[in-house]
């Protein structure tokens, strides 16, 4: 279980102890910290400075014998800030001080980054500083301080494959003589590529999240700097409010501070919602009005807001055997704090149709739409030594609701909640991604239904899907993105006593019957698609047309095949009649064939043998057409747990020297480069990537090359992805 690999929270002396972990050793090291011309001061955390990049000499043990050069460097940071807020920062790696090359402050004397582009650096450094660049060593330097045009706003991490000394002119002020270096580099994705063993803990927590109060004194940056709000639909007059930003003064206990025009800091995590006054601690719009599809009159919400107070965690640990290895990687993310949640809703209305039908098949509330798009609070910066790290917590909500049946007349009802929350996002490289989440509610009211209505059956819902999300250069990419989202729920139902749902007899489910693919259709015509009709007890369905790519796939909206409520002697006992059509532009569709099959038995809502085979016989030739036939009372949750979204990339790819050198010949040499194409065969398509880089062969005659190309097939049933009867080649 992933959770077995997590110890509890700030308890890093046992989250180091992995032998795994500890026993990697690192060839890499703090030494010069270089600043490029033009390049700006590194901003940390809450100006916190010692959250900046520094030298690692101050927090290295001695070195170790049975490693050369390595030493054990730790250093752990907890401060309060001048607004009670809390900043802690552990980190344990093991280095050597003499092969590190970092671009941020303390730079020497005339040392310059005079160019940077993927794969080269140049620079100029003093003489006695040169040997800090040799092959082997890593270059870092934070996004503050490289002027590299296509890492953007990326921190540099590279590895150095090779150095050469240009010729320089020296200039007479030089206090002492430079060298200027070509440094032909691999650059690394992130800090777990740059660090062979790295553990490090990470934890702000404002005062308003320690605070039990459900209105808790602002105090995280409030004052005459005020709350940062950002007007996002100026119509409905909906803010988004994210508290302060603006980090002033100075900290008692030793902590610097830094201000200054550009000086903001991520800070707002700690306070945000929506509809929420921070300042006057009260909503801002008294009311919404809303109309929704399929009925006459106005939904109204009655004082509805969302506010929440949090810090935020981090606790990460990396591990490789050799720089060409992929690293493994561990982390946790997580938010700690609580939040309030309120609304009242007002109906008055007239149904004139269902609108959504079933509980997941919503429509969204449009006073939301400003708040679905994702607000970024700003990236988090740090350092652990001269390493930086930056993440960026974002956040966005929506709203979705549903109501089936007639209804005349008006209904309210509401609810408020104040919650202790945690949600905590876990990944593991070897095993993936997995979500926790912990609540304690303290103070819940719920306003019961109160209502004066015509009606014989009426049902209603609203669902809530607020999202908490985090990117940054922390995991085994470059950008790494991770989400948590929670969607808590209401549902009403109203019946009348005496009134009996048509169908009542048994139990009743939605019975759906999903063609996926279709296989062995011969030849590729553009201007042809390929249709698929499904027939039950007289009531028809068809998919979407499509080209036929070698295999035609369809990944239509449930609803489109759905085939209403029966009951599983209905489902055991009904035909369902498979037909295929080709659709050419400029004619009708003409059928190809159609057969019959039947659901042999269910299991789990799902029918027997799966996925269900329908043949059909088309110009002598077998045609398959593969379908997911499932009884259940909430199909789109099924089918969701049984697609997935698939990508493919080549991150690394390790050349060897022989057989490509045989295979090509000269071309692949030392000291030269290579682009190399890759061709990925997925359901009759072919993809095309590319690998390429600088050809240096290490001692296993090995030459690293890298892709940037990342190839999404998109959703798709699991079934389809069952292994191939042939190898790759």
């Amino acid at each position: 279980r992933l959770s077995e690999a997590w110890l509890p929270l700030g308890n890093m002396a046992a989250f180091w102890s992995s032998p795994r972990r500890s026993s990697r050793a690192i060839r890499l090291a703090a030494g010069l910290l270089l600043a490029s011309s033009g390049a700006r001061s590194f901003e940390p955390f809450a100006g916190v400075e010692e959250l900046s990049p520094h030298s690692l000499e101050a927090h290295c043990g001695p070195t170790q014998r049975e490693r050369e050069g390595r030493r054990q460097c730790s250093h752990s940071l907890r401060k309060q800030l001048d607004d009670e807020g809390e900043v802690e920062l552990t980190w344990q790696m093991e280095v050597d001080p003499l092969r590190l090359l970092s671009l941020d402050s303390r730079a020497g004397p005339g040392a310059q980054l005079l160019r940077c582009s993927p794969g080269e650096l140049e620079l100029l450094l003093p003489a006695t500083e040169v040997a800090r660049a040799g092959e082997g060593s890593t270059v870092v330097a934070s996004r503050f301080a490289h002027s590299c045009a296509h890492l953007r706003d990326k921190h540099l991490y590279a590895t150095v494959l090779k150095a050469e000394t240009l010729p320089h002119k020296a200039e007479s002020s030089e206090q002492e003589p430079l060298k200027r270096l070509r440094l032909q580099t691999r650059e690394l994705p992130s800090v777990a590529h740059a660090i062979p063993s790295l553990s490090f803990y990470f934890k702000y927590m404002p005062v308003e999240a320690r605070d039990s109060s459900p209105n808790p004194q602002m105090r995280t940056d409030i004052g005459k700097d005020q709350a940062r709000k950002l007007q996002v639909n100026e119509e409905v007059h909906v803010d988004k409010d994210y508290g302060s930003i603006k980090h002033a003064g100075r900290i008692s206990g030793g902590v610097r501070t830094t201000n200054g025009l550009f000086q903001f800091t991520p800070k707002q995590l700690s306070n945000f919602g929506w509809n929420w006054d921070f300042q006057m601690n009260s909503t801002k719009e008294p009311e919404f009005n809303i109309s929704l599809p399929g009925m006459k009159g106005t939904m109204t919400l009655l004082k509805p807001f969302i506010k929440v107070h949090s810090g935020i965690f981090m606790n990460f640990t990396s591990s490789f055997e050799s720089m060409l290895d992929a690293p493994v990687v561990h982390w946790q993310v997580g938010l700690d704090g609580h939040a309030v949640i309120s609304a009242r809703m007002l109906l008055d209305m007239k149904t004139t149709g269902s609108a959504g039908i079933d509980p997941f098949h919503f429509f969204e509330l449009p006073n939301l739409d400003a708040l679905a798009q994702t607000m970024w609070f700003g990236k988090i910066d740090l350092a652990m030594g001269p390493f930086p790290v930056s993440v960026e917590p974002g956040f966005d909500f929506k709203a979705e609701m549903y109501h089936k049946g007639s209804l005349e007349g008006s209904l309210q009802i509401g609810g408020k909640t104040h919650a202790w929350v945690e949600p905590i996002v876990h990944f593991n490289s070897d095993k993936g991604l997995m979500a926790t989440f912990k609540a304690d509610f303290k103070d819940t009211d719920l306003w019961p239904p109160m209502w004066m209505v015509s009606t014989d059956q009426f049902e209603m819902g609203i669902v809530f899907q607020p999202r908490i999300q985090l990117r940054g250069q922390f995991g085994e990419s470059r950008d790494s993105e991770a989400a948590f989202e929670a969607r808590p729920y209401m549902n009403l139902t109203m019946v009348r006593d005496g009134y009996t749902p048509p169908h009542h007899a048994g139990t009743q489910r939605q019975l759906v019957v999903y063609p996926y693919r279709v296989r062995g259709i011969k030849g590729m015509d553009p201007t042809s698609r390929f249709q698929v009709k499904v027939s039950v007890n007289g009531l028809s369905r068809q998919t979407s047309p499509e080209l036929n790519w070698g295999q035609v796939e369809y990944s239509n909206d449930v609803d489109q095949v759905r085939f209403g409520t029966r009951s599983e002697q209905e489902v055991m006992d009904s035909d369902i009649e498979i037909s295929l059509y080709q659709v050419t532009d400029g004619f009708s569709p003409a059928k190809m064939g159609s057969t019959t099959v039947r659901c042999g038995q269910l299991q789990n809502g799902e029918c027997q043998p799966s996925p269900t085979v329908a043949k059909i016989i088309y110009d002598e030739k077998e045609i398959d057409v593969e379908l997911a036939i499932v009884w259940q009372e909430n199909p789109v949750a099924w089918f969701a747990s049984m697609v997935r979204g698939v990508a493919v990339s080549f991150p690394l790819v390790n050349l060897h020297k022989g057989p490509f050198q045989g295979a090509l010949g000269t071309s692949i040499v030392d000291g030269g480069s290579a682009a190399i194409g890759v061709r990925i065969s997925h359901s009759g398509r072919s993809y095309m990537t590319q690998v390429s880089g600088p050809i240096h062969y290490n001692d296993e005659q090995k030459a690293p090359l890298e892709g940037i190309t990342t190839v999404d097939f998109g959703p798709s049933f699991l079934a389809a992805w069952r292994s191939c009867q042939s190898s790759a080649s």
